[in-house]
């Protein structure tokens, strides 16, 4: 009863991490350095969303519920993307912006078919005979 426990508070940890990285690399869009633009928030994306995966596969050790932080992160840029009834705007319709959205998602696509294709391995009518020419 304790080890389902365990694994439940890892995903909530991995789904916590994966919002605080959201919403780390969406502040972080518009940062410059002396008037030039410096994307930190994609390397944020791309280091730091497959380890949220990799977390909630590893030590929750869930099948499909390792792509809950995806859901997650992919929530937080949606509310951050969408404009308010004051204008305000957090993820504007730049290239950063644009960037940090298909590159983390990509991210988690990789890092979720990794996980998934490990933890159930495909398996096919014949495959045994297949190794065997």
């Amino acid at each position: 009863m304790a080890d389902k426990w365990l694994r439940v508070c890892a995903l909530v940890i991995a789904c916590a991490a994966a919002v605080v990285l959201g919403l780390a690399a969406a502040f972080l869009v518009p940062l410059r350095i002396a008037d030039v633009r410096v994307p930190v928030c994609l390397l944020i994306v791309v280091l730091g969303n497959p380890v949220t995966v990799w977390f909630a596969h590893r030590v929750g050790d869930f099948g499909w519920g390792a792509l809950a932080p995806a859901v997650a992160w992919f929530s937080v840029m949606l509310a951050l993307g969408t404009s308010r009834s004051e204008g305000d705007l957090v993820l504007t319709n730049d290239w950063v912006s644009l960037f940090t959205v298909l590159l983390g998602g990509a991210s988690f696509a990789f890092a979720g078919f990794f996980v998934v294709r490990r933890a159930a391995p495909l398996s096919f009518p014949g495959a045994a005979r297949l190794g065997d020419r």
